[in-house]
């Protein structure tokens, strides 16, 4: 029996400070003995908001011609969009972050093929009162990953059933990773900040055939763990023109498995000129549901970067 198709949504609400202020005139009072009150400035709720948004586009081409030393064709082309929102009042800081990235490779003869693929969108709300909560803050943070198109290994069949390659391993929400946690975090500076809480973890795979690759059974369509989530980020332009973020997530179920999830990424941007722009990202992931090595992938690109915002 084949599995319908799951829609995904998530509604996150933004929450938001307003300010009220009253007076009171006589409409009778003469107008040289009316004075006007105002409110100290530290008693009105500010908001500050910061919203970034860049879209890039990298292209390699190779061609070769009665070339003697030999190569191979290929086309290379790649998509990406950057977006991250601050909303900082006088007691909440709200931040989202969203990664949405694919590519496609052509070699020689063969058919295109998906070079990169990924859908991140992390999420968090950060209690930041006065006293020790401006830098101890109560947090509330989401994060989903996934992919827009089907994966294909090329090189052998993973689910042992013996089918002509290549074989499909992966695609729309599957598999697709949500977390949500409630805990405490910690930012001593504007560059870092780090926060710990309990969690809870789930694994969504919408193809039947490809729940046991992600540890599923075949009637299973999602994963449930609960445990303690540890995040920890860095971004800062380390030199002028040259940015590098940093996240280091680590999940560990209570029950189910000692050995924790951990993902690192790492992003750098070197930007050229106004529109010219060095990309390099590398991921590890090591999950034992899935394989018992590290999962590493990275890119390198140079291309066009645009700044919607």
């Amino acid at each position: 029996m084949q599995t319908r198709f799951f829609a995904l949504l998530y509604v996150i609400l933004l929450p938001s400070a307003f300010a009220q202020q009253t007076s009171e005139t006589s409409p009778t009072a003469p107008a040289d003995t009316t004075e006007a009150t105002e409110l100290p400035a530290d008693t009105v709720a500010t908001r500050e908001i910061t919203i970034d948004a860049t879209g890039k586009t990298s292209f390699a081409q190779t061609g070769f011609r009665n070339w003697a030393e030999g190569g191979i064709n290929s086309l290379a082309i790649g998509q990406l969009i950057e977006a991250a929102a601050q909303i900082e009042s006088e007691r909440w800081l709200t931040k989202y972050d969203v990664r949405l990235g694919f590519g496609l490779i052509k070699q020689d003869t063969l058919a295109f093929r998906k070079s990169e693929d990924v859908i991140r969108i992390n999420a968090s709300w950060a209690y930041t009162g006065p006293g020790m909560f401006r830098n101890l803050s109560p947090t509330l943070a989401m994060s989903f990953r996934s992919q827009f198109a089907a994966g294909l290994n090329h090189d052998k069949d993973p689910t042992g059933q013996g089918r002509t390659l290549p074989v499909k391993v992966s695609d729309l929400l599957a598999p697709a990773t949500t977390n949500q946690s409630i805990g405490l975090s910690y930012r001593p500076s504007n560059v870092f900040r780090t926060r710990l809480g309990l969690a809870s973890k789930q694994t969504i795979v919408a193809i039947e055939r490809l729940r046991p690759l992600y540890a599923l059974q075949p009637d299973q369509f999602v994963r449930v763990e609960a445990g303690l989530e540890s995040v920890s980020e860095f971004d800062k332009e380390v030199v002028t023109n040259v940015r590098w973020k940093s996240q280091l997530s680590v999940f560990s179920a209570v029950v189910t498995d000692i050995v924790p999830d951990v993902m690192w990424e790492n992003y750098i941007s070197m930007r050229v000129n106004s529109w010219l722009q060095f990309n390099s990202s590398v991921l590890a992931i090591f999950d034992r549901d899935i394989t018992s090595e590290i999962q590493f992938k990275e890119v390198f690109g140079i291309g066009l970067a645009i700044t919607f915002i």
